[in-house]
């Protein structure tokens, strides 16, 4: 049988999942691209190879918890507590950290490309020259918000597939450029260029995505 702390390979992206407590769970592979994860309590948990997509971990407690190769571009982890955790060859790039405790955090091989450290505890001075070596930012600068194509490459378009999947996508994209072609010729009528835009996939709500335990 699953076990009730069991939630791996679940689909949990874009949900409100604040405030909960998954201590000790296991997350690994789970989506949870996009969720509000606000003041959760993840210490001990496994998130190995989660999908993490700009979800909002502000004053979240990840003490211990496992994050090797977890994918949390673009996340919020203002004021969260990483103390102890493991984010070995995790994808940070983008992250914002400021204010965050990371003491004894393993950060080695993690991509951390444009993320932000500012004002995190426990970090010692070695270990901030190494991340800034490798793209870390320690004082916020107003790039950070302009860089559009940067976003929409690793952020939305992840949380765009997590929502309405790849063939939605894609059928998205080739109505776009029928119409552009469209637009260029002078014999093809205009009412012709419009196609029908697929209809995203229905997504489940909390009760069916999620096991039947209660979250504490």
């Amino acid at each position: 049988m699953t076990s009730n702390h069991d939630w791996s390979e679940q689909d949990l992206s874009s949900q409100d999942l604040s405030n909960k407590n998954f201590s000790h769970h296991n997350l690994t592979r789970t989506n949870l691209n996009g969720s509000d994860l606000s003041n959760c309590c993840l210490n001990g948990a496994n998130l190995q190879d989660a999908h993490i997509h700009g979800a909002n971990l502000t004053y979240a407690t990840l003490c211990g918890a496992k994050l090797p190769n977890a994918k949390l571009n673009g996340a919020d982890l203002r004021w969260a507590d990483l103390t102890g955790a493991d984010l070995a060859q995790a994808d940070l790039r983008r992250c914002n950290f400021r204010n965050a405790k990371l003491r004894n955090t393993n950060l080695s091989g993690a991509k951390v490309q444009g993320a932000l450290f500012q004002g995190c505890e426990g970090l010692t001075e070695d270990l901030k020259h190494d991340l800034k070596n490798r793209g870390a930012i320690f004082k916020d600068t107003t790039s950070r918000v302009h860089d559009i194509r940067w976003w929409i490459q690793f952020v939305i378009v992840p949380l765009a597939v997590a929502c309405i999947g790849g063939g939605g996508v894609m059928g998205l994209l080739n109505n776009v450029n029928a119409k552009a072609n469209c637009s260029q010729s002078q014999s093809v009528p205009s009412a012709n260029c419009t196609q029908p835009t697929p209809s995203p996939k229905t997504i489940p709500n909390n009760k069916a995505m999620t096991p039947s335990s209660k979250i504490n």
